[in-house]
């Protein structure tokens, strides 16, 4: 296995596309520096305060900088608008990029349901612009290396997904992961990850089993979840309330492939035999790397210009299926 050290280069025009950035909170600061950091062009950024989009714009050398959003869409120089508000948000606002003509990347998770995600992705359809849910883990080097080893037999039949995600947020009231209205609690936020790598790799759940803690402000602490799906099962764990360990494993008739913690960060995977005992027969080291956030970006401007309107590692389908499965997960949190 060979690690990748830069993002991939996107084909067709040489003609850099150019970015605006909605929001100017912490995931935006780490979008933003991971693009500039692998050469891709920033143009703007948009914020409900015009002194917050200002020094955005200034610590990262941006040359426009917006009070508001309506002007930062009204903007030429912006092709495609990274969408960095809470989950809650998502649904307004990639209503206002699509009406003004660009293309989104929208962050994780989608929505906060499954329904508002329906409504996102048939209304990018509507107005025939190019939306992308920025779940950014699918576009990183392990991850493009896992699926080769998958598609070409290297674990045998796949039968199933195992992963974690803890992070000791321990959020502290009045903080936006106990607020159910702005996308709170640890599975639209931490548990995200484990169901939509399962969705990819086995397809949609067919049925549903979780439990775990809801918290006092209605979301939820933390849970296990177990699902089949169409192609075989999955489990997930994940807590804001404790660390863990963040590992994943994709298990197949011949062996079995392990993703190191942090599983959905650009991290080292191994390839394991069959037998007993199982061996490592063979690795995949992460590479020196900004965070990987700009992998996800390559994959919008490849899109862009090849005239796609959907990215085929992470269809609108799919980010719909997703968040109704968080539903379906959330219904059966709250029942336990």
């Amino acid at each position: 296995m060979t690690t990748p050290t830069s993002a991939p280069t996107p084909s067709g025009s040489t003609d850099p596309i150019r970015w605006g950035i909605l929001g100017a909170g912490k995931i935006a600061s780490a979008f933003v520096g991971d693009l500039t950091s692998a050469g891709h062009t920033v143009a703007a950024v948009g914020a409900r305060s015009g002194d917050s989009a200002r020094a955005f714009a200034d610590r990262f050398g941006i040359p426009h900088a917006h009070g508001g959003y309506d002007a930062l869409l009204a903007d030429d120089t912006v092709d495609v608008v990274y969408i960095a508000t809470p989950q809650g948000l998502h649904e307004e606002h990639a209503g206002m990029v699509f009406a003004a003509g660009k293309a989104a990347l929208i962050e994780k998770s989608f929505t906060v349901d499954g329904a508002s995600a329906r409504r996102v992705a048939d209304a990018a359809r509507t107005a025939g612009v190019f939306a992308m849910e920025a779940m950014w883990t699918r576009f990183l080097p392990p991850m493009v290396e896992l699926r080769r080893a998958i598609d070409d037999g290297s674990i045998g039949e796949l039968r199933s997904v195992d992963t974690g995600h803890y992070q000791a947020i321990r959020p502290q009231p009045g903080s936006r992961h106990l607020d159910p209205d702005l996308g709170g609690g640890a599975l639209i936020d931490l548990g995200v990850y484990g169901v939509s790598f399962a969705v990819q790799l086995l397809g949609a759940p067919t049925s549903i089993e979780a439990v775990g803690d809801i918290l006092p402000s209605g979301v939820d602490g933390d849970a296990t979840v177990l699902m089949r799906h169409e192609r075989g099962y999955s489990s997930t764990r994940f807590s804001m309330q404790q660390a863990g360990p963040s590992r994943a494993a994709v298990i197949g008739s011949e062996g079995y492939l392990e993703l190191d913690p942090y599983w959905f960060t650009w991290t080292s995977l191994s390839r394991h035999s069959g037998g007993r005992p199982s061996v490592e027969l063979e690795r995949f080291d992460a590479g020196p790397t900004p965070r990987g956030l700009h992998f996800q970006a390559a994959e919008v401007e490849r899109c862009l210009r090849a005239g796609l309107t959907e990215s085929p590692v992470m269809p609108l389908e799919e980010s719909v299926v997703v968040m109704q499965t968080l539903d379906r997960i959330r219904e059966r949190l709250h029942a336990s």
